[in-house]
């Protein structure tokens, strides 16, 4: 299994500033998070430390091979996402300035 930073060809090529990462091949559940870890490891190695939110599309197969349109319970595959809260409230988040004026100068030390 082989990872590589490509640059994309120019025909097609979106302006985005988020970096598009394929996962090969058809997998268990299991390998595809070991290749995604592979993929987190190589942005850390390259310096990136943090990210923004992260979009995941996950084809869903069968053992046979076919794609998956439901879920166990008959619940539409393409009709649901899966969310994962913040875990880290972020201050600015909670912070509502409505009512409170113009921001007041800070004096500077000289």
């Amino acid at each position: 299994m082989t990872i590589r930073i490509v640059t994309k060809p120019p025909v097609g090529n979106m302006k985005t500033d988020r970096l598009k990462a394929v996962l090969r091949g058809n997998h268990t559940i299991e390998q595809k998070l070991c290749m995604s870890r592979q993929v987190l490891n190589l942005l850390l190695l390259e310096g990136f430390e943090c990210a923004g939110q992260i979009d995941w599309w996950i084809p869903l197969i069968g053992r046979d091979g076919h794609e998956m349109t439901h879920f166990s319970n008959g619940k539409l595959i393409s009709a649901s996402q899966i969310l994962i809260d913040n875990p880290y409230d972020c201050a600015a988040d909670n912070y509502d300035m409505r009512g409170q004026g113009p921001p007041r100068e800070v004096p500077q030390p000289y």
